[in-house]
């Protein structure tokens, strides 16, 4: 009843091969124009669903990261001391594909500050595979797919001369060149502080650089950044800008 009349919307499939069908059944819809949905790598569970359900619905667009790949439903079973967690059934999406390891790609990514190699179920010890079923039969509201070459362009040449994404961009350089270069901790206390001193150095260098191309008052330390709540989020302004992109072109071919 929020974004889609009656109609399925997960698929289940138990560990005989049994296959249920869940979905909505309130056929009013409190909201049928254009949306975004923002995931990312700790994105799990019921909201890869929800983000599934719409990317195969064609019903918005689905941006940001690689979802965490958790496809599974488990039970508690009781215990005389404690309880027993069982897996006994996947979940798949109305396309038939499953999250389970995979998650749910987006239509447009964006930069991450995780490492989507170690974190997710894909990282976990045995993770069950991912598979694919039938898919069952759903409405498409939009050919999402035929905007996206144009919308990631546009996307693209923003992010190049966003001050924000630019310094995220190299945030993300210096966090990856740490890790790379990363082999122990020095225990020596003079080194340390010289390293802490060095890394913060860069920050604030970086935070000032963005400061300046924004018009904003630079800062002297890194406790007024911390304290600064004027930052905006710039994922959530950048969605923004892709859904308006959407709704131009949209506009523009039912011309």
């Amino acid at each position: 009843g929020l974004f889609i009349p009656a109609g399925p919307v997960v698929q289940i499939r138990d560990s005989a091969g049994r296959v249920s069908i869940l979905g909505d059944q309130d056929r009013s819809v409190t909201y049928s124009g254009p949306m975004a949905v923002l995931i990312n790598r700790m994105s799990a569970s019921a909201s890869e669903i929800v983000a599934g359900a719409i990317q195969d619905y064609g019903r918005g667009l689905i941006l940001g990261g690689q979802t965490f790949g958790k496809g599974t439903v488990q039970i508690l079973q009781d215990l005389d001391q404690g309880k027993l967690k069982i897996t006994q059934s996947k979940f798949y999406r109305v396309s038939g594909e499953s999250t389970q390891h995979k998650g749910v790609m987006p239509d447009i990514a964006f930069p991450s500050m995780l490492d989507e190699s170690s974190v997710g179920e894909s990282a976990l010890d045995n993770p069950l595979p991912w598979d694919k079923i039938l898919e069952t039969r759903y409405p498409v509201y939009w050919d999402i797919p035929k905007f996206i070459s144009e919308l990631d362009q546009r996307h693209q040449q923003r992010v190049a001369i966003n001050p924000n994404f630019i310094a995220l961009s190299e945030q993300l350089d210096q966090i990856k060149e740490q890790s790379n270069n990363f082999s122990a901790i020095s225990l020596n206390e003079k080194d340390r502080i010289e390293q802490r001193e060095e890394s913060e150095e860069t920050q604030l260098t970086r935070e000032n650089t963005r400061r300046e191309a924004l018009g904003l008052t630079l800062i002297t330390s890194l406790d007024d950044f911390n304290n600064d709540d004027s930052d905006e989020d710039i994922y959530s302004k950048e969605a923004s800008e892709i859904l308006l992109d959407f709704i131009g072109m949209n506009q523009r071919q039912q011309k």
